[in-house]
């Protein structure tokens, strides 16, 4: 189609180009003028219109119509698997070293209640009792001092030093053995417990009491909101405890 575009193109710019040579003799007047440059100049433009158009970009090369162009697509980024999240190594260097594991206690503990007390209230409210100064208080003053709910005794006790005093001469038990606290006789070990007892003071053992009892109060809130104090008596009681080694 190129090459024939372009033969045409030629013949006619020769065709136009001939008349237009030849007939330029003839042409003595305007309309001849305008005839010649009519049947000269028409067929020289074809031809070279022809010539142009089979020397242009579109019409060279291939029969190949021209593949319309395409903008690359990017390629998508990769996707990257989460990374597994590891356990933080420990600092070796900045760890405290491990705690010890607690000593286990050297000591063993044997108690018993005192038994016989009640002969000797007397002796231990005059010689071992002290007043509680939160007795005195008022049902208003403790609830004030949010002290509800809680027993507070007329007496306290502290005991510094306590004996255990074997009894031979006893007329109802010669194995008897006596309790003395802060030199107050307060009864006697019960006799279940006199042969432990005697053995455990062959290892010299330390000797705790503890006395307790006597009138006490307690106030309590009832369900409706108001406060309600109760008095009440106790019985007096002491528990005797001997720390020995094992």
């Amino acid at each position: 189609m190129k090459l024939v575009l372009r033969i045409v193109g030629i013949v006619l710019a020769i065709v136009g180009c001939i008349i237009l040579i030849a007939g330029r003799s003839a042409a003595t007047d305007l309309l001849g003028i305008i005839v010649l440059l009519v049947m000269g100049g028409l067929p020289l433009a074809l031809g070279v219109f022809c010539l142009l158009k089979s020397g242009s970009k579109k019409g060279s090369g291939s029969n190949v119509p021209e593949q319309p162009s395409i903008p690359p697509m990017l390629d998508p980024e990769p996707v990257k698997a989460p990374e597994p999240v590891s356990a933080p190594e420990p600092d070796l260097i900045n760890d405290e070293p491990p705690a010890p594991a607690p000593e286990q206690d050297p000591y063993q503990y044997y108690s018993f209640k005192v038994a016989g007390i009640s002969f000797h209230e007397k002796e231990i409210i005059d010689g071992l009792a002290s007043e509680n100064d939160d007795y005195d208080m008022t049902k208003k003053e403790i609830v004030d001092a949010y002290m509800t709910d809680e027993s507070i005794y007329k007496y306290t006790f502290s005991i510094d030093d306590v004996q255990l005093e074997p009894e031979p001469d006893n007329p109802h038990d010669p194995n008897a053995i006596k309790v003395i606290a802060d030199d107050v006789f307060i009864g006697h070990v019960p006799a279940k417990s006199t042969k432990k007892v005697k053995q455990l003071l062959n290892k010299s053992p330390e000797i705790m009491c503890e006395v307790y009892g006597g009138p006490s109060k307690i106030v309590f809130e009832e369900s409706d909101g108001t406060y309600t104090m109760k008095q009440r008596d106790h019985n007096f009681g002491a528990e005797v405890i001997l720390k020995y080694c094992k």
